[in-house]
């Protein structure tokens, strides 16, 4: 028990130090398109709060497939960013799947990208998102995909 807890107050000390020593933060999250209501996305939000990020990638995000929430406009807004969704897969039903970039600031661009894959479902191709940002006057690149559908 005792060892439990020094490697729980070492964890959150570390965390600590990490999370408050850097100008920029880029932060990526694959949070399983696995909602089916606003709450079951508060431990997304409350991670992304706590590690308060300049950029979210986040993958697997559901767009009113499961249910009838824009996962990503729900994440944006509690978090206070602005929000590009990109389709990976269309439903039937409407809805779709696929990933998003939060950001603090709006970048100077954002680009979708497909690379030719061999997948069973989806269009037969891989995205990658590719967002230019400006950091400490330098233009950033940031992709985001998720490789395994």
């Amino acid at each position: 028990m005792l060892k439990k807890i020094t490697l729980n107050i070492l964890f959150l000390i570390l965390t600590s130090v990490c999370f408050g020593q850097y100008d920029e933060k880029i932060m990526t999250y694959n949070i399983f398109a696995k909602g089916n209501s606003n709450s079951d996305y508060q431990e997304v939000i409350d991670a992304i709060q706590e590690i308060n990020p300049d950029i979210c990638a986040l993958q697997e995000v559901d767009n009113k497939y499961h249910s009838d929430i824009d996962v990503s406009k729900l994440i944006s807004k509690a978090s206070s960013m602005h929000q590009i969704f990109h389709t990976l897969y269309q439903f039937p039903s409407g809805g779709k799947v696929g990933d998003a970039m939060l950001y603090r600031s709006i970048p100077k661009s954002n680009d979708l990208k497909k690379v030719p894959a061999n997948l069973e479902v989806g269009s037969g191709s891989i995205i990658i998102s590719e967002t230019i940002v400006e950091m400490n006057n330098s233009k950033v690149a940031i992709y985001n995909t998720h490789l395994t559908w």
